[in-house]
């Protein structure tokens, strides 16, 4: 055993003072200068001299944590709402008498006054994700999904199977450690080949995209800015800014095809606006904006120094190849171009997501922001992204055969129940937004199908906004999955209940 003398007296006191219930933590940490060279697995143990100091004592028991730099990781000592960093600062009197607090904490403590803000406990977002809510509630019900908003997926064996002999030897023995936390090499690279004139370097990979919206918008947006979402969009690109910034919204008109009135999105941007973020082809409502709009948009950005964050993430599959916009980091030096593997290619099981951006520093915020997040995705889901990248053009023209051939299917099935329905055809990706016309709403249409007949749909009301007014008798069908035809027989046959309400 060893024994080292620390005088921690008031007067060698550096100012610093813990609150009850830290003394013996920051004895401990003050005493870790003191150790004795060479031995590792020490812990102190705390003996009061007779002329007031304090003996560290360390034993060959447990190692005392290490310090890091400046920093003393307290536990919270006041109320869990509040969650203090409890360091304070006593006055020059309470220094000249008083002595450090027993270890029990309870000691008479000088008059102090906080070294540091509160640190708020984080909150549940402002609301639940509808869409997640309802799938949690109803999923395990359905047995024909109507609304899987992803096209058809592949297995494990098949999407090998699209690689090359080295590919699978290589998977078979893939180290499975940490990886790169931009994405692995061979992966940017497949996911650059993608645009015009992005490189591997401009490209960030995250865990899905729900993770790469989380953090483009962390790193953009703050207290003192405005955002501008269009609407309809994916919830959390609504939701997330709302608890950053001041945000609005302009709805898509689908008196007019669902098209994008730019004069009104010009009027909506403010002297703060830092962000406008939009979704083509849109979810849920299959909309490609007009080319000339888009192109109206972008220089809109262009003049007011704004970011377009575009979710791009039905991109590749439209309706003609004619339809599909530029991606916007093509066109555009603020454009952020939102891409994943789950919808178009219909591997959502891989979770791979990415950001494509042409402005080095805000990659490398966002970079810093996933350090607190996934850090990094798991090496066999890049391995197998960058495979299925790389065969892309197979598995894409696969799934745009199967959402033509949907499609036409849900063309004559909306048009043989016109009274019910009006359909409008999406220009791209893999769901619509059809009306319903039924007089018991479209929301307990949705409730009695899943319930009586396992169909299930999203109504309307998990796409409502706070920021603009979306139609409430819409519910949303996909129509990228190879058993469509099933589940429409299903439809049809849940129908006969329909006539009743009309």
């Amino acid at each position: 055993m060893t024994a080292a003398i620390l005088d921690l007296r008031p007067a060698a006191l550096p100012g610093i003072v813990p609150r009850k219930g830290a003394a013996s933590d920051l004895l401990r940490l003050l005493a870790l200068d003191q150790r004795p060279a060479g031995r590792r697995r020490l812990v102190c143990h705390w003996r009061r001299e007779a002329d007031g100091r304090l003996a560290c004592v360390w034993k060959p028991e447990i190692e005392p944590p290490r310090r890091i730099g400046t920093r003393l990781n307290w536990a919270s000592t006041d109320k869990p709402r509040r969650r203090r960093c409890n360091l304070s600062l006593p006055s020059a009197k309470g220094r000249a008498g008083a002595a450090l607090p027993e270890q029990s904490g309870r000691g008479k403590m000088p008059k102090r006054r906080f070294a540091s803000r509160p640190m708020p406990r984080p909150g549940p977002p402002p609301r639940d994700f509808a869409l997640e809510v309802y799938f949690s509630r109803w999923q395990h019900a359905a047995r024909h999904h109507l609304t899987a908003s992803d096209s058809e997926t592949l297995t494990l064996a098949e999407l090998l199977a699209l690689g090359h002999p080295e590919d699978r030897a290589a998977f078979a023995h893939l180290a499975l450690g940490y990886g790169d936390p931009r994405g692995a090499e061979r992966l940017r690279r497949a996911i650059a080949a993608l645009y015009g004139e992005t490189g591997a370097e401009q490209v960030l990979c995250f865990s899905g995209a729900q993770e790469a919206i989380h953090t483009a918008m962390h790193a953009l947006l703050g207290p003192d800015d405005h955002a501008l979402i269009i609407l309809p969009n994916y919830q959390s690109t609504e939701t997330i800014p709302a608890g950053l910034c001041a945000v609005s919204g302009i709805a898509l008109d689908p008196a007019r095809a669902w098209t994008l009135d730019i004069d009104a999105v010009a009027r909506a941007l403010r002297a703060n606006t830092r962000l406008v973020a939009i979704n083509f082809p849109n979810n849920p409502t299959g909309k490609i904006l007009e080319r000339d709009r888009f192109d109206a948009l972008v220089a809109l950005c262009r003049r007011r120094g704004v970011w377009l964050f575009s979710d791009e993430v039905y991109r590749l599959i439209e309706r003609d190849a004619a339809l599909r916009l530029p991606a916007a980091v093509d066109v555009y030096e603020r454009g952020i171009s939102l891409g994943g593997l789950s919808k178009s290619f219909g591997l959502p099981g891989l979770r791979i997501g990415w950001i494509a951006c042409r402005d080095g520093a805000l990659l490398r915020r966002m970079e810093r922001i996933k350090h607190y997040l996934s850090i990094c995705n798991a090496a066999p889901c890049e391995m197998l992204a960058a495979i299925a990248l790389e065969a892309g053009e197979r598995i894409l023209a696969r799934n745009r055969r199967i959402a033509s051939e949907n499609i036409a299917l849900l063309r004559d099935f909306f048009d043989g129940h016109g009274e019910l329905f009006h359909w409008y055809m999406p220009d791209g990706g893999v769901v619509g937004f059809p009306r319903y016309a039924g007089a018991d709403g479209v929301e307990s249409f949705c409730a009695r199908l899943i319930e009586r007949h396992g169909v299930l749909l999203l109504p309307a009301s998990l796409y409502r906004s706070e920021l603009a007014p979306i139609p409430a008798d819409r519910f949303r069908i996909g129509f990228g999955r190879s058993d469509l035809a099933a589940a429409l027989d299903a439809f049809r046959a849940a129908l006969s209940e329909i006539p009743l309400c009309l």
